[in-house]
């Protein structure tokens, strides 16, 4: 992307992140109190998984989603209201 607009515009030409980076190992450990019943485990991945895809929408489009999910009409409908409000800001 450059400031203006999305280059990718195709699966011929994008060019992915490499996935080959040596990574460390890393283990996970839950542990549950005798007696006591297991309430979650998960929930940490869960609240920033969805932030880290706002900011990469943003990133890339320049259009801040507040709701989720993230599907494609909340995108589009999100960047339709910002070029209206760009057209109206410069009318």
């Amino acid at each position: 992307m450059d400031r203006r607009r999305i280059t990718s515009i195709d699966w011929e030409t994008y060019h992915s992140l490499h996935l080959d980076y040596e990574m460390p190992t890393i283990e996970s450990v839950f542990v549950t109190p005798a007696g006591v019943p297991a309430t979650g485990a998960g929930e940490t991945a869960i609240t920033i998984t969805p932030a880290a895809i706002g900011n990469a929408i943003f990133d890339a489009t320049g259009i801040r989603l507040r709701n989720l999910p993230f599907t494609p009409e909340r995108v589009r409908a999100a960047a339709l209201q910002a070029v209206r409000g760009r057209e109206e800001k410069q009318a």
